[in-house]
């Protein structure tokens, strides 16, 4: 196992293959380059490229209140019945004008 690890740095350090290459023999592998003065230290244009101000906040939602609709009063089925057709007549003859259903409803019903 250490043979191949031999060869492998015999050839990275540009030694002739076959050559071995000791722990002492670190002459002929290059040296990084030096390094900055200032590589530690934070950089103010750095670290505000790119940042913007933060975006406004979002708009509150509009609180919508359900309204629940009137009940119609209570009848029984034969009543339902009757009021519909009742309402169909208006409706064909035209008086129900601006007047709907429920409103309709709500006086034929009880009777």
């Amino acid at each position: 196992m250490t043979g191949i690890a031999v060869c492998c740095a015999a050839s990275l350090a540009g030694a002739a293959p076959g050559a071995r290459v000791t722990a002492g023999d670190e002459s002929t592998v290059p040296l990084p380059p030096p390094r900055p003065a200032d590589l530690g230290g934070k950089r103010r244009d750095v670290l505000t490229r790119g940042l913007q101000a933060p975006p406004p906040p979002a708009p509150e939602p509009a609180v919508v209140v359900a309204t629940v609709p009137r009940a119609l009063p209570q009848a029984t089925r034969a009543r339902m019945q009757e009021c519909g057709l009742e309402w169909q007549q208006i409706k064909w003859t035209g008086a129900a004008g601006e007047r709907t259903w429920r409103d309709f409803a709500m006086e034929c019903l009880p009777r």
